[in-house]
Formats: structure tokens, sequence, C-alpha cells
């Protein structure tokens, strides 16, 4: 079986998957610069994950072969935070606690991880990392060219971006289960993580991308606790995807930038 994402492709035989790198979409520029860390600075990133205490699949083992670099893992039979959501979701937000608690631990190294809830699956003790591919290292990071080059750059690198990112994301899929202790355990984690939902008194909110990412997490936080509408918190959310900002042309991104502060500065979002 066999299948392909943004950042690689994938194979799996019985027991075992590899992964190859193949870049694609906002992972391009990334991947391609995270290349030069070789097999040798896959190693050292894998090592100061697992130091940090981010469960990694059993069997992980690094390749460097005729076909190029690769990783090799067993297979994690267990489902992705997007699908535990739906049936458990205490459960999950207790993996996306222990989630925002990996990225806090890797602050200070020179290795971050990618937090889309889809790369995580969770077994019965608890989350693990299914995808490091690209090794997301900082001091090889590309220099940012567009303006969505400057948000993904956050979203993977600044770890409060990363964080409110997170917060944002999870609290969008538990919005609707309806499981006020799941979403009251997430308020924790942006209490704890991010600080939210304290504003601070000066509402300037930073420059783009880092007030961007932290509107987005406060509105969520806002929608999750009632404090706001949940329509309103929503359209901010949608209006404010980094999906949606990749599709749009150069200068419809620059419009809708000061569009966005000045809704979150009405919402008291900054």
């Amino acid at each position: 079986m066999s299948g392909r994402t943004e950042s690689g492709v994938l194979e799996r035989d019985g027991a075992s998957v590899t992964k190859r790198p193949s870049w694609r979409g906002p992972y391009a520029r990334i991947g391609s610069a995270m290349t030069a860390a070789g097999a040798e600075g896959l190693h050292a990133h894998l090592q100061i994950l697992s130091a940090a205490g981010v469960r990694l699949p059993d069997g992980l083992v690094v390749l460097d072969d005729e076909k190029g670099l690769g990783v090799r893992h067993q297979w994690v039979a267990g489902p992705t935070l997007p699908e535990l959501v739906l049936w458990r979701p205490r459960r999950f937000a207790a993996a996306v606690a222990e989630l925002a608690a990996w990225v806090s631990a890797l602050a200070p190294t020179d290795a971050r991880i990618d937090t889309n809830l889809t790369n995580v699956c969770v077994l019965g003790d608890g989350p693990v990392l299914v995808d490091v591919l690209p090794p997301l290292i900082p001091s090889l990071r590309p220099t940012p060219v567009t303006l969505h080059d400057q948000l993904f750059d956050a979203l993977c690198f600044h770890v409060p971006s990363t964080l409110y990112a997170l917060v944002a994301y999870s609290a969008l899929r538990l919005r609707g289960c309806g499981d006020r202790q799941a979403q009251h355990r997430l308020l924790e984690v942006a209490e704890e993580h991010c600080g939210l939902p304290a504003r601070p008194a000066a509402r300037e909110g930073g420059p783009f991308p880092c007030f961007w990412f932290r509107a987005r997490a406060l509105a969520a936080v806002d929608m999750l606790s009632g404090a706001a509408m949940d329509t309103t918190a929503r359209a901010f959310l949608a209006y404010t995807s980094t999906t949606r900002f990749a599709e749009l042309a150069e200068d419809d991104r620059a419009q809708r930038i000061p569009h966005a502060r000045r809704t979150a500065e009405t919402w008291g979002w900054l």
C-alpha cells in the first residue's frame, strides 16, 4: 500500500511503513532547505525530539540509500487526532495537552515538530508523532519570500505561533462535540502554554504573523468558553485560515492582513 502527502511518499509493507521526502505545496521551500541536514542531521533531530519527551513510532530508523533520505518504522494503528475527537473528545484534549508540552519543551532547542493534527496517532498510553519529515530545524530555515512564506515560517518555527495555532485548530475540532470537560481541558492548555485568554494592556498584537496566530487563538478560546458568539469567531477563523491565505494572490494577502488586524481589535482578540 502506498500514498502521498504534501511532505512525502508513504509505502506500507505489512507491519512497517517507509516514508521518503517529496516536497509539495507549502513544504517545498522548507523541505528542500531541511535536506541540507542529511542523515546525520536527521539522526540528531530525532535524538532531540526523544530527549524532549516526544514519543516516536517504535522501530524508527533513518534510511540513507540509493533512493535517498527517508525513515522506516512500525505501523501505528491508533486513530489520528481528528479521528479520535469524534468519539473520545476527552482523550483528544488530553493528547493535545501532551502535544503542547512537547512543543514547549523543544523551545530552547534547534528542533521543532509539525503539529498538524493528522500527524499524531493516539495509542492506549498516549500520542505518537508519526510524521517526522521534513525535520524542522530552525537553524536551517530558509528566508521567507512571500507573505505566505512568513506565515508558514512562523507556524513551523516560532513556538508561540505554533502553540496558538494548535489551540485554534483543536478548539474548532472540539466546538461541535458538546463535551464541556474536554473543552475545559483545552482552555487549560491555552492558559498554561499560551497565557490565554489574558490580553495585554496595550493591544497592538505585535507584527505579522505573530498577531495573526494569537488573534486566531483568542477567537477560538472565546468561542469555546462562550465569551464570543460562535458564528463571529468561526467567521474570523475562516477568514484567517492559513490554507485560504495560501490561495490568495500576494496583493490580496497584503490587503487581508490589516483587515484581519482591525477585525481582531474590534472583538478584543489582539
